[in-house]
């Protein structure tokens, strides 16, 4: 199953948006800080609903429902901090299934 990036900048900084279905109306998305910005603890939730909203719109679901939701912080190798955010959601169909 493939996946979807999206890059989005704000406030100059680049933020790397990427979903995957995982499963029937089933996506897990992961957010990714830029390595070198410093704050933004509270755009993360904002990235992640945007692109739920975004699948929503797009697979012409009623809404979603978060399945699963953490926030973290990853060094690479060069031990740069990264805001990592994390996610599954599940698209809502009305009860007729259209």
């Amino acid at each position: 199953m493939g996946g979807v990036v999206v890059y989005e900048a704000q406030d100059g900084f680049l933020w790397q948006v990427e979903d995957r279905l995982i499963a029937p109306d089933t996506y897990r998305l992961t957010v990714k800080q830029g390595k070198f910005k410093i704050g933004g603890q509270g755009e993360a939730r904002q990235f992640f609903q945007r692109r739920a909203e975004d699948i929503v719109a797009v697979q012409g679901c009623t809404g979603y429902t978060t399945l699963e939701y953490s926030e973290s912080l990853s060094a690479d190798v060069l031990s740069v901090s990264q805001r990592v955010t994390e996610g599954v959601i599940r698209c809502e169909r009305n009860k007729t299934g259209k």
